[in-house]
This record gives C-alpha cells, sequence and structure tokens, in this order.
C-alpha cells in the first residue's frame, strides 16, 4: 500500500514538473484590439489580452506587429506593459518586470496614438509571439478587431462630416439613379471622338478570318486570342486580306498617332490606324462592341453598323503599382496590363523599391532581393528585413506578400507583355528616401565584400556609418535615406540603371524614362554626416545642407542623360525649399520655409508627377504652377487618383484615406486642365468655398501643352494579393481611362456651376450604366473573371 502510495506521487510530481516546464504558445492567450474613439489629431485605442491557458502567463515573451495608423503618444502609454516601436510600423509589446496574467483573465490597456483610425485596416496586423524559451516565432491566430459601431470610432474629428455610410444612406444617394435602355448611355469606355451609327448590319460568322498587313501580326494574334473566348474559331491571314471577315491596316487617316478608325457595315470590319498602336485601339473598341450574347451562342454574332473616328486626348495614359510595399507576381501584372490595354492606358509606372522591399533582381548584387526583397522575423536585418503590413514572421509563407522580386526572365517577359499591348513599362528606382530596403541591403553586401581579402568587387555602400543625423520619415523611419555625399551611391545607382537598360535592349523594348522617386525626404538628413561635411568643404558649388538636394539631382540626372533617359519623379524633384513671408515686418516670426517650384531644372526635360493635391488642404493648383513654368506635369492627383483609398467610409471597407475617399466616381469626375470645376467637398466632407480659390493659379495657354496626361496609383501598405489589388483597382480605373483618353465633356464647359454639376450627375448616371450593364460582364468573359467591387445596397424600410 505504502509503495503504491510512493508510485503515485512520484507519478504526480513528475506530471507536475512537466507541466511547469512546457513552453508557453501563442495558443495561450488572444488578443483583441478595439478603436474607443478619435479625438481630432490623435486616437485611442484598447488591447486586451486575455489568458487562454491553464496557468499563469508570466514575463519572457514579446508580441509583435504591425501597425501604420499612427506613432503612439508617449506619456499616454500604459505602465502594465512596454510598448515599442522598433522601426517604421514595426512594433513589439513587453511584459514589465513581475508580470503576471493568471488563467481566464483579461489585461486591458489604453493609450493614444497620432492621425485617426476607423477602418479595419487602421488595426494592428501580422501579430505573432516570441518567447525566451522557444525563439521559433508563433503567428497569434486568437486574434480579433473590435467593432465600429459608434460615430465616435468612425469620425475622425468632430469636423468629420463625411457620412457613414448605412443602408439608408446608400438608399438616398443612389435614389437619382437610373436603369438606362442601351440607346441611353455610352457603347464604349472610354468615349470615342466620334461616333456615327449606320443603318448597316454585319453578321460575323461562326468561323472568322482575320486579315493583317505587316507589321500588325502580334495585334491580329492579340485579337483572334480575344475573339477565341466568344467561342468562335479565327485564323489569321495576310495573303487572303481582302477576302477577311476583319481587316486591320495601317493608313494615314488623319488622326492623332495613336488614333484609328472602325467601320462596321454589310461588307465586314475595318480597322485603320496610323500605327501599330492606333490599330490595336481600333481592335480594343471593336472588342468593347462586341454583343455580349455571342459568350453565350456565338453561332449567331451580328454586330450594329457603326462609323468611328477616334484618338486620345493625352499621350500619357497611366497606371502606377507599387510592388515594393506588398509583391505581386507576374502573372498578375500581366492580367493588369491586358486590362490597362483594353481600356487604352499606355504607361504602366512600376514602383520597384522603396523601404520595405526591392524587388528586381540587378546581376552581381544578390543581396538586393536576397536581403532587400524578403521580409521575416528579425531584430538585426542582417539575413532580411523586418516584417511590414503585416507580412508576419516567416520569409518565405506563401501567405507573407512582404518576400518577393522579378527575376532578369521575368522583367523581360514582362516588359515585352507590355511592348505586345501598347504599354511603355517605366521603372521606378526610388532615391534618395525610401531607400531602407537598398541601404540595408548594401550594408550587408558591404560585410561580405570586406571580410573577404581577395574580392576586388566596387563598394555599392549608400550610407555613411558615421553618419549620426536626427531624421524621422512619414513612415517611421531614421535610416532610410541614401548619403549623396557618398561616391559609393552614384557607382551603384550608374551600376542598376545600366543593368536595367540591359534588360530593355534584351526584351527590345525602348527605355525612354527613368523614375527617381525623389519624395518624402525628412528634414534633419545628413546634417551630422562627416562624409556631408566634407564635401560641402571641398565643394565650392556648395554652401550648405539645403543644397545637396539639388546636387544629388544633377548627378542622377547626368547618370540617365548618359543613357539618353528622361528624368522623372515625383512633385519634389522640381521644388525647392525659400523662405517665405507670412507676417508683417516687425514681426519676427514673419517668414517660414514653403517648398516652390525650382528654377534650376526646368530645361532638363524633368518630368514631374504631382500627387500632392488634397482638396481643401494644399496642393490643389500644384500641377498648374510646374507646367506654367515650363515643367512637363502628369497629374497623379491624391485626392481623385489614388486607388488605395477607400471606396468609402464603412469600417469594414478597407484603404487609406488621408487625402479623402476615392470611390468609383472620383477618377470620372476629374477635369484635369481645370480641377476646379467639380470640386464640392474637402476630405472631411465640409464643402468647398471656390472664393477661397480665386487666387489660385491657372493654367496658361502654354502650360497646357506641358500637361502629358494623368496617371491611377495603386499603394500597396494594404493591399495583400491579386484578388485584394483587383478589388482597389476596378472600377476605379475605368474612370481613369475615359478622362485621360476622352475629349473634354460638354457638362465641363458650362458657364455656370449648378449646371455643371447637374450635368456631371447625369453623365456618371450613363457612365455607371455601361460599367453595370456592359463592361463588368465582359470582364468576366474576357478575363476569366475579375474580383471587381459590386457597392452595397441601400435600402428603407416603409
Amino acid at each position: 500500500m505504502n509503495k503504491l502510495v510512493l508510485v503515485l506521487c512520484t507519478v504526480l510530481i513528475i506530471g507536475c514538473k512537466n507541466q511547469k516546464s512546457e513552453p508557453y504558445t501563442s495558443q495561450d492567450l488572444s488578443v483583441k484590439w478595439t478603436v474607443v474613439k478619435n479625438l481630432g489629431g490623435t486616437y485611442e485605442s484598447t488591447w486586451e489580452l486575455t489568458n487562454t491557458g491553464n496557468r499563469p502567463f508570466t514575463e519572457g515573451w514579446a508580441l509583435y506587429y504591425n501597425q501604420v495608423a499612427g506613432v503612439p503618444v508617449a506619456e499616454t502609454l500604459p505602465q502594465q506593459v512596454v510598448v515599442t516601436q522598433i522601426m517604421g510600423t514595426f512594433y513589439s509589446i513587453t511584459p514589465t518586470e513581475g508580470f503576471k496574467l493568471d488563467p481566464n483573465q483579461t489585461l486591458s490597456f489604453s493609450y493614444e496614438c497620432g492621425g485617426a483610425a476607423i477602418k479595419i485596416t487602421d488595426a494592428p496586423s501580422g501579430l505573432y509571439m516570441v518567447f525566451d524559451n522557444n525563439p521559433t516565432p508563433e503567428v497569434v491566430e486568437n486574434y480579433t478587431i473590435g467593432d465600429f459601431h459608434d460615430p465616435q470610432q468612425i469620425n475622425r474629428s468632430d469636423v468629420d462630416r463625411v457620412p457613414i455610410p448605412t443602408a439608408t444612406y446608400r438608399y438616398e444617394a443612389n435614389a437619382s439613379m437610373q436603369k438606362l435602355d442601351d440607346s441611353q448611355y455610352p457603347q464604349i469606355i472610354p468615349s470615342p471622338v466620334h461616333l456615327e451609327a449606320l443603318t448597316t448590319n454585319y453578321q460575323l460568322p461562326h468561323e472568322v478570318l482575320v486579315g493583317y498587313q505587316n507589321g500588325l501580326e502580334e495585334t491580329a494574334a492579340l485579337l483572334i486570342e480575344k475573339i477565341r473566348t466568344t467561342g468562335h474559331q479565327a485564323s489569321l491571314t495576310m495573303q487572303d486580306y481582302e477576302q477577311a471577315d476583319i481587316k486591320l491596316a495601317i493608313k494615314d487617316v488623319s488622326i492623332s498617332d495613336e488614333g484609328y478608325t472602325l467601320t462596321i457595315d454589310n461588307e465586314g470590319i475595318l480597322v485603320e490606324g496610323v500605327t501599330r498602336a492606333g490599330v490595336f485601339y481600333g481592335t480594343q473598341s471593336l472588342l468593347a462592341l462586341w454583343p455580349l450574347s455571342s459568350w453565350e451562342d456565338s453561332s449567331s454574332t451580328t454586330f450594329s453598323g457603326i462609323k468611328i473616328e477616334d484618338g486620345p486626348r493625352f499621350q500619357y495614359r497611366g497606371m502606377h503599382l507599387d510592388v515594393s510595399r506588398n509583391f505581386h507576381e507576374k502573372e498578375g501584372v500581366f492580367k493588369l496590363l491586358d486590362i490597362m490595354a483594353f481600356y487604352k492606358l499606355n504607361k504602366f509606372h512600376m514602383h520597384l523599391s522603396d523601404d520595405e522591399g526591392w524587388r528586381l533582381a540587378i546581376k552581381g548584387i544578390p543581396e538586393l532581393t536576397s536581403v532587400g526583397g524578403t521580409r521575416g522575423h528579425t531584430l538585426d536585418e542582417k539575413e532580411y528585413l523586418y516584417p511590414s503590413y503585416g507580412s508576419g514572421p516567416f520569409p518565405h509563407d506563401p501567405n507573407n506578400h512582404g518576400t518577393g522580386f522579378y527575376s532578369r526572365k521575368d522583367f523581360i517577359e514582362i516588359l515585352k507583355y507590355a511592348h505586345a499591348r501598347n504599354i511603355e513599362v517605366i521603372p521606378e528606382v526610388n532615391f534618395p528616401g525610401h531607400a531602407r530596403a537598398a541601404i540595408k541591403a548594401m550594408e550587408v553586401r558591404e560585410q561580405r565584400i570586406q571580410a573577404d581579402e581577395d574580392n576586388a568587387q566596387p563598394s555599392f555602400l549608400l550610407s555613411d556609418p558615421q553618419d549620426s543625423s536626427v531624421y524621422k520619415s512619414i513612415q517611421g523611419y531614421d535610416d532610410n535615406v541614401i548619403c549623396v555625399c557618398q561616391e559609393s551611391v552614384y557607382t551603384f545607382i550608374e551600376y542598376v540603371v545600366s543593368d536595367i537598360v540591359s534588360m530593355y535592349q534584351e526584351a527590345q523594348v525602348p527605355l525612354n524614362i527613368v523614375h527617381t522617386g525623389g519624395d518624402e525626404v525628412p528634414a534633419g538628413i545628413w546634417e551630422k554626416s562627416p562624409i556631408c561635411a566634407a564635401l560641402i568643404a571641398s565643394n565650392p558649388e556648395l554652401e550648405d545642407i539645403g543644397d545637396l538636394s539639388n546636387y544629388f539631382l544633377r548627378r542622377y540626372h547626368e547618370i540617365l542623360s548618359q543613357q539618353d533617359l528622361i528624368t522623372a519623379g515625383w512633385e519634389e524633384i522640381a521644388m525647392h525649399k525659400i523662405q517665405a513671408e507670412v507676417g508683417g515686418e516687425d514681426d519676427p516670426t514673419s517668414s517660414r520655409n514653403i517648398m516652390v517650384p525650382n528654377p534650376e531644372f526646368v530645361d532638363s526635360n524633368f518630368l514631374a508627377y504631382v500627387w500632392l493635391s488634397i482638396w481643401g488642404v494644399a496642393g490643389e493648383d500644384l500641377a498648374y504652377q510646374l507646367a506654367n513654368r515650363g515643367y512637363k506635369v502628369v497629374m497623379s492627383n491624391a485626392s481623385n487618383l489614388y486607388f488605395d483609398f477607400a471606396y468609402d467610409k464603412d469600417p469594414q471597407e478597407p484603404g487609406f484615406y488621408w487625402a479623402g475617399l476615392v470611390n468609383t466616381r472620383k477618377p470620372f469626375e476629374l477635369t484635369p486642365l481645370d480641377i476646379m470645376q467639380t470640386a464640392t467637398d474637402d476630405i472631411m466632407g465640409n464643402p468647398l468655398s471656390i472664393d477661397n480659390y480665386e487666387d489660385q493659379e491657372k493654367l496658361t495657354e502654354q502650360g497646357r501643352k506641358n500637361i502629358l496626361g494623368i496617371q491611377g496609383q495603386l499603394w500597396s501598405e494594404t493591399v495583400h494579393g491579386q484578388d485584394q489589388l483587383e478589388y482597389y483597382v476596378f472600377p476605379k480605373l475605368l474612370g481613369l481611362a475615359e478622362r485621360a483618353w476622352a475629349a473634354d465633356p460638354d457638362w465641363a464647359n458650362y458657364p455656370k456651376r449648378a449646371d455643371r454639376l447637374k450635368g456631371l450627375d447625369e453623365a456618371w448616371n450613363g457612365f455607371a450604366n455601361t460599367m453595370a450593364q456592359k463592361e463588368l460582364p465582359r470582364m468576366d468573359h474576357l478575363w476569366q473573371s475579375v474580383n471587381y467591387r459590386v457597392p452595397p445596397p441601400g435600402a428603407i424600410i416603409e
């Protein structure tokens, strides 16, 4: 009996020891985050940590996460835990000494952050834990975001008048919309310059013969690829051109280089263009006229007779894709290019580098992608970068959209695919700011080559190790600006540009423009860099730190000019800082630093992309200022053309909103050459007083010639994967295409504001009908479904 008791006690003791020695796991903790209220400039949120295990949760752990929505306000931070901003959007929560959380107990703590938080995309993301006794990261599976139900959680401040989109609001907002008959809405997006209905029809046979002239082989092949999706058989011919059902021809049709004519009558279908691009756009209009019913039954496809004469309004019709913040696979890029081409967009601005990722393989510099193109759990960034935007701890997890890059082969395939569809790919390599991925990668490379005594590779170091300058970028980085005084920087840029040029040459595709970025460079940079101090002391053209930005631009521009390339960048490359008088002569605070157009680079053929144009805040006329002074300009206005902005203020609707909300109508209503024509509200939903804009600069006749076009932007901080990419872009891209290609609409020139806005409403009703009844169903057929957004319905109870 005594022996039995002894055995049982021994088993219990061993069991207790085993239980006690079991490591904690992330499964022992549930996490909830909730917005309490927005305070106007800051917001308060609450964390709830609940012990779901069977023993106390004590010290020896760290909870890591990403959060874009604001830096914690130091004086409001809790005492129970330590909240640390590691870098940028990467944070940790760790326990204080003596921390203890018993089973089923919840620890709740609150603090304030700068800015506002009104959406699920503002919440912490990518949560994972690391324990002292188990260094392998563990994803927090039991994580929830609290409901947004109180107006204080959804309104940014007391002056936020943008409606919260309830079912009733949606019903009332759409009450004036009417379903139209086929003849009452536009037949093609973007709208042709001239469209004339003919009295004859043409019935296409089931087996379609496409004839083409020399030089149009690729265009004809792309056309029959789409025709086959309708169920028709299709083949090509040059020899039997005159017998073809659809004829493609190069001909001077007295319109612009990208113009075309399309004729459908009882003789057949004829597409003629001045160039290959014009013929291609004519074939896209033909596909836009293709009866939707033929996808269901291709035995009888009948076209109404029509004659179109068409050409673009702007030479630059662009779409920007950020593949750096979150990576997008090559196949998804192909799909985007295909749809861009269908809607006659011709420039693809590829944002290949930023703080959070370098996405293009460069020959001989593997660290750019192995370190700079990879994100995962690290505290020293020797192997890869910190997690960002919820990319999580595991660098090669399929759900980690922070890891990825285009090989040389991938990029050349993208170039060829775009060129076949008359799209020019504009690569962006962002300097001097937004360069953290490259900086960290080159620091790792420098350590490698310094450790190898026999290594003769050149230095590509982008940072000054002795620089003690203090700065903070808008994204929260204090180490994301290259040292422009360091000669190895220009060795690196020249090497990278040369390799990019070689990829275009291998693809047999022209490279005309390289985008240098140049935006959001923070104050305080280079001030305590010994290398910069030495350069300024030795160079009579440099008076102080303020001259270094222009010094860098001149040298970057020289590198590009040697390759016959145009230097492009965000608006900042065409701006400089001056002191402006803002008070009386006796006022000691009468001047402040402001950014104004920089006269130095007007004659350097710079191309400025103007983005910081925000209704009621700043920059509405900046594009016109630059164009009037001689800069070539692409309008990229944030308030209308940032497609990563949320469609509305519903907390479940993903996206940013710092320059307003961008729904499908916003690109459509933009009138690029006089944006105030349709301005109604500021970013907080308050009516704009047009009288306040009387002093803003208007476009001169010469300035109008310098507006090359417009571009939509998709920044990828909140975009994870192809479905989300398509959700953000479509159908917003259709409004962009309309404004980029079609002539200025009649309603835009009505002298009375009330008449203009009424005309805009009527035009939008027709455009919405075209999208709903033709374009979105066509997307499902031509591209095997597109994850376009369908707005939630409105409803009222009567």
